[in-house]
């Protein structure tokens, strides 16, 4: 699928640890809202990716369909994104996270054609 893309827009979020909180909806939220400007705009295969598990419903049922289409996207770890390679290719500096007293950083993308 990536190969049908040759463009895409990383959305980067450094979080200090207090910050941390509803950041995974925060990317989610960013990314599908500026996934909808793009499809709007003529981008109609804009195809946005999100940070982390979802964290829009405090239960998924997964038996029934999404109740928030509009918001919910897949992680870029759930499309088998390498996050960390990915980060760098685009010259920016990412880390693993070895303590809870470290900032995080939070990751979205939006790949356009």
């Amino acid at each position: 699928m990536l190969e049908e893309y040759s463009n895409g827009l990383l959305i980067v979020y450094k979080v200090e640890p207090e910050e941390e909180e509803n950041m995974t909806n925060v990317i989610r939220e960013t990314v599908a809202n500026l996934e909808r400007k793009m499809f709007l705009d003529g981008h109609y295969k804009a195809y946005g990716m999100g940070a982390g598990p979802c964290e829009i419903c405090e239960k998924c049922d997964v038996s029934k369909p999404c109740k928030y289409p509009h918001k919910a996207r897949p992680s870029m770890e759930a499309s088998g994104i390498d996050v960390y390679q990915t980060v760098r290719n685009a010259g920016l500096k990412l880390e693993v996270v070895k303590s809870y007293d470290m900032s995080c950083t939070f990751c979205g993308l939006i790949l356009i054609e």
